[in-house]
């Protein structure tokens, strides 16, 4: 009765490993990571999207932490730049210098279509401090302009 209790116990370093653990298991460890994957990719993409969750799960919240997260999900480096730094005023209760509040901004250039700018949004928001805003943008470059400066070269 017992026999598959101790065979999972012993087992238990395989189900922890995404590279090992049975497929079903892997949205539950990507969980702990606070990241669901996509059930619709190949088996060894969300292995392998579980198994750097971890590296990137440790940098949440900043830039480097959203720029890594959107480029595991989609496989497209973004641009990410923040409004940072610290500011302080030499009268008591004076006005700061700068924009009021964080804001994080991130673009990606690229002429795949397949990018979807909500969903990088969604990504975004999860990874981010919740009190900062935050601003998407796609950018992709249009082939007809680019081909007509290539005319225009010649």
């Amino acid at each position: 009765v017992l026999a598959p209790v101790h065979a999972a116990a012993d087992d238990l370093d395989a189900y922890i490993d995404p590279r090992l653990a049975p497929a079903d298991f892997l949205t539950w460890l990507g969980g702990w990571l606070g990241t669901s994957g996509n059930q619709r990719w190949p088996l060894q993409r969300r292995r392998e999207f579980v198994a750097q969750a971890g590296d990137v799960y440790r940098w949440r919240g900043t830039i480097e932490g959203i720029a890594r997260a959107v480029e595991l999900y989609t496989g497209h480096t973004p641009e990410v730049t923040d409004s940072g730094g610290v500011s302080a005023s030499n009268e008591p209760n004076g006005e700061l210098p700068g924009s009021r509040g964080a804001a994080v901004k991130v673009v990606i250039r690229t002429s795949d279509t397949a990018v979807d700018p909500n969903l990088i949004d969604r990504i975004v928001a999860d990874v981010k401090p919740a009190h900062v805003r935050h601003e998407v943008q796609v950018i992709r470059p249009r082939a007809k302009k680019a081909a007509k400066g290539a005319k225009k070269a010649k």
